[in-house]
């Protein structure tokens, strides 16, 4: 195989693999059970140090509800996080250069935005673990 192919082959497999960088939105809305023990306050406390330890800014904010958003590099999320003293719900919102796509009726956004979300619900969870 010559140079030339051979270098078209490889930049035909890089282009392939940055066209599959979507993966489905897992679990939307996303839910956290909160213990018997935790009040309203508690989780939203739990909730503000989660998305604070994770860099998420807070764009809205009322009783219940927060807006919060994320920044990285060039992409942008969004999310709403909806909570009361019995679940917590995360569900996406919006998002820039994230490659968001519903094809055949199955939401699909960049792969990091799942990671995101699951770091967020892990560090809800584990704040939401120590109240007693």
């Amino acid at each position: 195989m010559s140079k030339r192919n051979l270098l078209l082959l490889f930049v035909v497999m890089f282009w392939l693999i940055g066209c599959a960088t979507t993966a489905p939105v897992l679990e939307s809305p996303r839910q956290v059970s909160v213990p018997a023990a935790a009040d309203a306050g508690d989780v939203e406390d739990a909730v503000i140090d989660a998305l604070r330890t994770r860099g998420w800014a807070v764009a809205e904010r009322s009783d219940g509800r927060i807006v919060a958003d994320l920044n990285v590099r060039a992409h942008f999320a969004r999310i709403d996080i909806r909570y009361d003293a019995d679940s917590v719900t995360l569900e996406y919102v919006d998002s820039r250069n994230l490659e968001y796509e519903v094809v055949e009726g199955e939401e699909r956004i960049h792969g990091n935005f799942n990671s995101w979300m699951t770091n967020l619900v892990n560090d809800i969870q584990r704040s939401l673990s120590f109240v007693e």
